[in-house]
């Protein structure tokens, strides 16, 4: 299974990207880039700038926006290796986190850091991330 988007459509494949079909359910968005997309076990999740988080539970044939995230811009979107339940998010307010795969999402960058905001782009080392979402993982130093 693959996912893809471009402009404001997303794609599907399954047959290994040698076909697309787009997905006539994903919400149309005025004004809006979708930025980046994950699969996780049993959920589709696309971000939208400005737009928020979209997720489908059934590979793309229904989605709803995630509550808390319509005002968010995301650029990208990250799962931890060890658990893909636990996703980092880029966004126009910094770095935001969900530990109950993209259900719930809290900020974990601080407010008054304007250098932590408009992220572009998120990762996870898998041999330092903290899984305590107390401690946010940018902070690590070796």
């Amino acid at each position: 299974m693959a996912l893809a988007m471009r402009g404001t459509g997303v794609f599907r494949s399954r047959d290994a990207a040698k076909t697309w079909q787009m997905l006539p359910a994903f919400p149309e968005l005025a004004n809006t880039r979708l930025d980046c997309g994950l699969i996780i076990p049993g959920k589709w999740l696309v971000g939208a700038a400005p737009g928020g988080l979209y997720r489908s539970l059934d590979e793309g044939e229904s989605w709803q926006v995630v509550a808390g995230t319509e005002k968010l811009s995301l650029f990208a979107i990250a799962a931890w290796p060890k658990d893909p339940r636990v996703l980092a998010a880029g966004t126009n307010e910094g770095v935001w986190m969900s530990n109950d795969a993209g259900d719930s999402w809290r900020r974990i960058s601080p407010k008054t850091n304007a250098d932590l905001t408009a992220i572009v782009s998120v990762a996870f080392d898998p041999e330092q991330f903290r899984r305590s979402l107390d401690q946010s993982p940018y902070r690590h130093v070796r």
